[in-house]
């Protein structure tokens, strides 16, 4: 036994015509056939045959699990024989087991000529295959290593040194064979893949179909989420089978990458609009590490394709494959945006035709009704909001979140986008056999439901009833007024009704507003004025005061005041503005202008 390095040939006994001889039929192997079994089955073939073996094999390198892998059909092996023969690869020696290891991070031929006395040698595999002698040289192009060749079993005599040069002369250009023909293999599958996908498109699948494709070509779990992590779509190979559990993935909950231990992964995925690697994450059941890539429409990320149980990592076919699927995605998604812009639009004319009154009713009923709403029944309007000036995006992102999350309870209610907000006209009974939520309680899931998904805050202004379609433009206007009166209440309150508006409920039916502004700002504007000029807080320790039945120890308890500094601050008051507030008088004149400020100028 011994390693063939440094050596220098001493005579011409291999010629140089049929080294060319040989090497000319090693390369015409690929010509012949483009499968990679019968690719390894024609190579050893060929080295049996030039060099007077029984018998080879080739192991390759795995880089994702570090380790050399057995080629069926080497050494005449199949099935389990061959899954088995797999040899970790690591750099230290205390690991480096196996004549095939040493050879391939050497780069350096090896003879073995008495294999049982040789300590180097893999004693079971010896027994196994019956070897009494082998050569082993590395296979490399360039400085990459793809693997190693094993020739076994000289029949006539021992393995020279000349054997293994010559070998070994022939390792780069069985080494190009493979590399050839595992690209040829990688595009010829990534085209199948490519084009079993597109097919779904052509053929107007949608998103499922593609989920359900790329699953059953990768064998591998695929998920399919929206922008929300919410899943739309599952699908995992052998299902109904003994292997199920393999395939198992569980969705991962928004909290999770918002806060939880995926925060690092979705900062880097949405900043680079990338895919993105997760490992194995035992604490919320993943036991597979998956990949997980954005969907990106137009800039914006709109959901996201993950692909789990990867046990042995991803070839880059695969990666291919799911990035032509992403794009398929991307496109679906968009169409769906489209159809949801155009939808919203023809809903939002219809609206705008109602509240305007330019349209009779039969002919809005009858609009209606082809769009698939019944705005013959009796209906309250709830404005959603998300508070002042919303982003564009955001905004978008409320309308999807409840058009979805109230389509899902009941399709046939109408929601749509509208001057910065979101309109839901809810009916006030059941027009389906889904179970029926009123008005108000349709309100509250909507707010627990879009609070949760945007992690902001979220409000509702709802109307009085609309017992028939003439009467939703008023129901409207009084969910805007509920909407606009909203802050005044507790901070802690999203919803509020008309019909608990209090004064403010005649504030916004007022026909005379500029007479009740100007009224308000003759008793308060003194007080306005002192504050700005002396930065000073009066105004707001009336309001305090006013609310709180004029108790000096709840107002000073709640605006964190000593009560001699408050009692101090009303004498301020009542000498700025000409009050007397212990007159109920002036103090009711007083309540009603803080509301019609609060009002009107929000």
């Amino acid at each position: 036994m011994f390693l063939i390095e440094n050596y220098v040939r001493k005579n011409d006994s291999i010629s140089s015509d049929y080294y060319l001889e040989v090497l000319g039929d090693i390369a015409g192997i690929i010509n012949h056939s483009t499968d990679f079994q019968d690719i390894i089955a024609k190579i050893i073939e060929k080295v049996d045959q030039f060099m007077g073996c029984e018998s080879g094999g080739i192991l390759l390198y795995d880089e994702y699990n570090q380790e050399l892998v057995l080629q069926e059909p080497s050494f005449g092996q199949q099935g389990t024989s061959i899954e088995a023969y797999r040899l970790r690869v690591m750099t230290d020696k205390e690991y480096k087991v196996g004549t095939a290891v040493e050879v391939f991070l050497s780069r350096i031929p090896y003879v073995c000529n008495n294999p049982f006395n040789d300590k180097n040698a893999r004693q079971d595999i010896i027994a196994r295959l019956g070897i009494y002698n082998f050569a082993t040289i590395p296979l490399t192009i360039k400085d990459k290593g793809l693997g190693v060749l094993h020739a076994i079993n000289k029949r006539s005599g021992d393995f020279t040194q000349e054997d293994v040069l010559f070998l070994n002369t022939l390792g780069t250009s069985i080494a190009m064979i493979l590399e050839m023909t595992c690209q040829q293999n990688t595009l010829k599958r990534l085209v199948q893949i490519q084009n079993a996908l597109t097919e779904q498109v052509v053929q107007g699948q949608g998103l499922k179909a593609v989920v359900n494709t790329l699953s059953k070509v990768l064998q591998l779990t695929v998920l399919l989420e929206d922008r929300f992590f919410q899943p739309l779509h599952f699908a995992k190979p052998l299902a109904g089978s003994e292997h199920d559990e393999d395939f198992i993935m569980p969705t991962l909950s928004q909290e999770f990458w918002m806060t939880g231990p995926g925060r690092t992964y979705y900062r880097e995925m949405t900043h680079k609009k990338k895919s993105i690697e997760l490992p194995v994450l035992k604490d919320v059941g993943s036991l597979y590490p998956r990949l997980v890539a954005p969907i990106v429409v137009e800039e914006e990320i709109f959901g996201y394709l993950s692909v789990g149980c990867i046990r042995d990592g991803l070839e880059s076919f695969e990666r291919a494959a799911i990035t032509h699927a992403t794009t398929i995605c991307s496109v679906e998604f968009l169409k769906q945006l489209i159809a949801l812009k155009a939808e919203n639009g023809v809903k939002g004319d219809l609206i705008r035709d109602l509240l305007s009154n330019r349209l009779l009713i039969s002919d809005i009923l009858e609009r209606a009704s082809i769009m698939g709403y019944d705005m013959s029944l009796s209906c309250q309007v709830m404005v959603v909001s998300l508070g002042r000036n919303p982003t564009g995006v955001l905004l978008r992102k409320l309308y999807e979140v409840v058009c979805g999350f109230v389509n899902a309870h009941n399709p046939h209610i109408m929601v749509l986008s509208l001057d910065g907000a979101v309109l839901i006209l809810a009916y006030t009974q059941a027009t389906s056999n889904r179970q029926f939520l009123p008005p108000l309680s349709l309100a509250d899931a909507v707010i627990h439901n879009s609070e949760e998904l945007l992690g902001t805050k979220v409000y509702i202004g709802v109307g009085r009833v609309a017992y028939e379609p003439k009467l939703i433009k008023q129901s409207y206007l009084e969910a805007l007024a509920a909407l606009r009166a909203l802050p005044q209440f507790s901070d802690k309150q999203s919803i509020l009704s008309f019909e608990d508006m209090g004064i403010f409920r005649l504030l916004s039916k007022a026909r005379e507003q500029d007479e009740l502004i100007n009224f308000a700002q003759e008793l308060l504007q003194p007080l306005i004025n002192y504050d700005n000029e002396n930065n000073t807080f009066l105004l707001p320790s009336l309001k305090l005061y006013l609310d709180a039945n004029c108790s000096i120890q709840k107002t000073a308890k709640k605006s964190y005041l000593h009560p001699n500094t408050l009692l101090y601050r009303l004498k301020r008051i009542q000498e700025i503005t000409g009050f007397d507030l212990n007159d109920s008088e002036d103090r009711l004149n007083l309540q009603i202008a803080l509301r019609v400020l609060q009002f009107y100028t929000m």
